[in-house]
């Protein structure tokens, strides 16, 4: 796991599924629409996050300039 993918998920603090390294991307797709279908029943809604450089820096970017971001519900 990458710093960066580290830092992403500290700044989300939700529950995750990490794949490195897919060489079949039906296997992410078949675990995102499975997760769409729980999450109906469940109330809450899967989202694929593609680690990169410029994400990482966002959201050290609302980490520096919002105090409140990790208590706010959006």
């Amino acid at each position: 796991m990458t710093d960066n993918c580290k830092e992403i998920i500290s700044f989300l603090n939700c529950e995750y599924e990490l794949f490195e390294n897919e060489a079949d991307d039906q296997r992410v797709i078949d675990r995102f629409n499975a997760l769409t279908e729980q999450g109906k029943l469940e109330g809450f809604v899967p989202l694929i996050i593609v680690v990169s450089d410029t994400l990482a820096e966002a959201t050290e970017f609302v980490f520096d300039d919002y105090d409140d971001v990790e208590n706010s519900p959006k």
